[in-house]
């Protein structure tokens, strides 16, 4: 929970993108940092979401983000 607060500073959409802490966790960790998300990851976002859609979302949210 502490974490979704955290980096919801640096990347408010994606608490919206993905529910499951678990997935968020891990999802965080891989990235670090939002700048570090680009079309040649979604092969491994979506390894790590389970699902394709969400991780085009993912980094459609990133090149957007305000935070």
């Amino acid at each position: 929970m502490r974490l979704k607060e955290w980096f919801g500073w640096h990347f408010p959409e994606l608490t919206k993108i993905v529910n499951e802490n678990a997935i968020f966790t891990k999802l965080v960790n891989f990235i670090e940092k939002r700048e570090n998300i680009n079309d040649e990851l979604k092969e491994k976002l979506t390894e790590i979401l389970l699902d394709d859609e969400k991780a085009q979302q993912v980094i459609d949210a990133a090149k957007i983000s305000m935070g």
